[in-house]
């Protein structure tokens, strides 16, 4: 196993200037108050970071929606036997759990215990080309909530992937696994990265799917 944690630079507004004060009311505060960083360390080596959110799973029961990446090796396996770390939302670190994951959709749940929050159900409403959207991100280390806004594209992408969208959002490494969303605080999918063009995201849609298949199916 190789893998290098790389730069992780800022992007967009930190919390809370710029982008998220065209967010609805509450719609910023809310998303601050769900929003983890997570952290694949091997010893006191970090290998990778990225962003998480929780949200309510089962029985109401909070959960970590974020990127496989985190813990998916370059040849394409889950990294075993190391340690993941989760920034919460009150700036304190615990220890995470992988509950589940998928590395055909590059998704993956974690949990934390004895971490109570007001973890949304997610909503969505259907997303039209041009739409103004919001990819959101936060940074593990220095901590830093991070938003940039952008609009859903009709380009599908380079990869021949009719599950991936695109927006004109500009994040970094630091916004995998974070939520894309409307003013209004809906859902539109799960942030992924592409150095070379635009953001790609995962729809609402297939995120349902996964999480009840992870549901039944495991």
């Amino acid at each position: 196993m190789s893998r290098q944690p790389g730069s992780i630079k800022i992007f967009g507004d930190t919390y809370p200037n710029g982008v998220w004060g065209e967010l609805k009311e509450g719609v910023a505060s809310h998303i601050y108050g769900n929003l983890v960083a997570l952290a694949l360390f091997n010893g006191e080596s970090k290998l990778f970071a990225c962003t998480g959110f929780f949200i309510d799973y089962a029985d109401k029961c909070p959960a970590i929606l974020t990127s496989a990446s985190l813990v998916r090796n370059l040849d394409g396996t889950i990294i075993e036997g190391l340690r993941i770390v989760v920034l919460l939302p009150n700036n304190e670190r615990c220890e995470g759990k992988l509950e589940h994951y998928s590395l055909h959709y590059n998704v993956a749940l974690a949990s934390v215990k004895n971490y109570n929050v007001d973890c949304p159900a997610l909503k969505h409403q259907t997303m039209y080309y041009s739409t103004k959207v919001v990819a959101v991100g936060r940074r593990f280390e220095p901590d830093l909530v991070m938003a940039a806004s952008g609009i859903c594209t009709r380009w599908s992408g380079k990869l021949d992937c009719n599950d991936l969208r695109y927006t004109t959002c500009t994040i970094t490494k630091a916004g995998i696994g974070g939520p894309l969303v409307d003013v209004n605080g809906n859902f539109v999918g799960m942030n992924y990265y592409d150095r070379n063009m635009g953001t790609p995201f995962l729809r609402f849609d297939l995120l349902c799917g996964i999480l009840n298949y992870f549901k039944i199916g495991q």
